[in-house]
């Protein structure tokens, strides 16, 4: 299970509590499992997954994102995959029909094979991924410094010392922590943006 929730958010449970100011651990609670284990319980380990995926990171990453982008360019987007009568009908088909250790789409696949070469329908998946990494060694690196420093006035219950590290062992390239550093940044101007005080 934390593996997968690892796909969904950048931090582990114990870089989550390091992030915490030591005078404020106590107050922080940590409900991930929990959270996924009650979103499919008593179904299988795919089940679970595609279940949290339906409630969580389509809605709020994937088909988001892509709204804004089309929207910002005037297109109108279809998620032909998503026309309600089509999920439901998804859900009543057995797991092991779906999901595989070995192979992914299953049905999709098999599908596809009528249509068009097997080079095309077996090939692995490419995606769009921002190059965080590089960006914040370079261009974004002042403006990460700048909302990093602010917080550290600002912000008492975050671990800035913890914060450092990442941010360091990130331009000295022994870890890409591109990612985990979106994410602070992200929170300490929504935190400022909101005039967050505690």
């Amino acid at each position: 299970d934390m593996r997968f929730i690892k796909h969904f958010q950048p931090f582990y449970l114990n870089e989550r509590k390091s992030l915490i100011h030591p005078e404020f651990l106590n107050e922080y609670n940590n409900t991930d499992l929990f959270y996924l284990n009650r979103m499919g319980e008593n179904k299988g380990y795919f089940t679970r997954r595609y279940q949290f995926d339906l409630s969580t990171w389509l809605p709020d990453q994937m088909l988001s994102k892509a709204d804004r982008m089309t929207m910002a360019h005037s297109l109108e987007a279809r998620v032909p995959f998503l026309d309600h009568e089509l999920v439901e009908f998804s859900t009543t088909i057995p797991e092991e029909m779906k999901f595989s250790l070995i192979a992914s789409k299953i049905i999709v696949r098999n599908a596809a094979n009528k249509f068009f070469p097997k080079k095309f329908v077996e090939r692995s998946k490419h995606g769009l991924a921002v190059p965080l990494d590089n960006m914040f060694r370079n261009e974004l690196k002042n403006i990460m410094f700048d909302i990093v420093e602010n917080a550290k006035v600002k912000i008492p219950f975050i671990n800035h010392n913890y914060v450092e590290s990442i941010i360091q062992n990130h331009l000295k390239l022994k870890n890409n922590n591109g990612q985990k550093i979106l994410t602070l940044v992200t929170l300490f101007s929504w935190l400022d943006k909101n005039n967050y005080r505690i």
